[in-house]
């Protein structure tokens, strides 16, 4: 899709409640201008590096920011949706604090005005 503006987003880790709402609410014209893939993985926000750094160690299907996830600022990591309950587990056995999870959206869109119209109806379905 070249010529398309790729932007990733970070919703709240709701069960894909944002997600619907956010999809729900885009003007049904804006079809043909907006690719957007469902949520398939979270960004696992931790306290410091070095907890980062353990975690990815012990659970080997995670990821950092890299050509395949620039959207990622460093120390963030990437889970996919199978690895959240080794993540979680080995959190837990550890005594790791201070853990934010959200839900990765990826989506392409055709122009700036699409890109406008999702942000807006993002700003209503998240506030």
């Amino acid at each position: 899709m070249s010529g398309w503006i790729a932007v990733a987003y970070f919703l709240p880790d709701d069960g894909g409640e944002t997600f619907v709402a956010l999809m729900t609410a885009l003007p049904h014209t804006l079809s043909r201008g907006v690719v957007c893939q469902a949520p398939t993985a979270y960004r696992l926000r931790l306290g410091s590096l070095a907890t980062a750094t353990f975690l990815r160690m012990a659970v080997q299907e995670i990821a950092v920011a890299d050509d395949e996830h620039p959207y990622l600022d460093e120390g963030d990591l990437y889970v996919p949706d199978a690895a959240r309950p080794d993540c979680e587990r080995e959190l837990a056995s550890r005594c790791m604090t201070g853990a934010t999870w959200h839900q990765i959206v990826l989506a392409e869109f055709r122009n700036t005005k699409a890109r406008a119209t999702f942000e807006a109806a993002l700003s209503e379905a998240w506030p």
